[in-house]
């Protein structure tokens, strides 16, 4: 109760970082607040007026799961947007699953990896996992195995789980060619074979 009547004092001056938070603790029902994801998508409007990009971010994810809110991928990309011209990373992220999916933009799987790019050159893992994997599949990009493998590692060493399982997955890929190579007499030159499924 302390801390809503702290954080009260800052939204009666209509501070939008102030609305944001205690979007966030409608949207979780935190600190005995009745859980209301309607709370929480009003209190990130006022925000999102005042030009906030986590509010942006966290009412876009409202609008994406359709709750306290009429679902709309198109708002929520729109909103995924704004957030992301203002550099916010998780905004970035979510803006690139929607290019990859196809929800609320036109499916791209090139705008996914530059945004993808954008959040984990910010340091945001899962956008790094994301760029592993594309690079992995050659989607949006030139296939590489060496660009897969730095973005996972990065991951990895964060202790991503995903991220280790698919360097798992790139590292018997790469054992599995070099055998298919060694294999290969020395006066016929080597076949070019599919890195994914030889």
């Amino acid at each position: 109760k302390e801390q809503i009547e702290r954080l009260r004092e800052w939204l009666d001056k209509g501070e939008a970082w102030a609305q944001d938070t205690m979007g966030q603790w409608y949207r979780e029902g935190e600190f005995g607040l009745k859980q209301s994801y309607v709370m929480a998508a009003m209190l990130f409007e006022k925000a999102v007026a005042q030009g906030d990009p986590y509010a942006m971010n966290h009412l876009a994810n409202l609008y994406e799961t359709g709750r306290g809110i009429d679902q709309s991928f198109n708002k929520a990309a729109e909103l995924y947007t704004m957030g992301a011209e203002q550099g916010h990373a998780r905004a970035m992220f979510n803006l690139g699953i929607g290019y990859r999916d196809g929800k609320g933009v036109v499916q791209s799987f090139k705008k996914a990896i530059e945004h993808f790019t954008m959040a984990a050159e910010q340091g945001h893992v899962d956008a790094m996992v994301n760029l592993g994997i594309l690079y992995f599949q050659g989607q949006g990009v030139a296939q590489s195995n060496g660009r897969a493998r730095e973005w996972l590692t990065k991951a990895a060493d964060e202790g991503d789980k995903d991220a280790i399982n698919n360097l798992k997955i790139l590292d018997e890929q790469e054992a599995k060619t070099a055998t298919a190579t060694s294999t290969t007499t020395t006066t016929t030159p080597p076949s070019r074979c599919c890195a994914a499924c030889n």
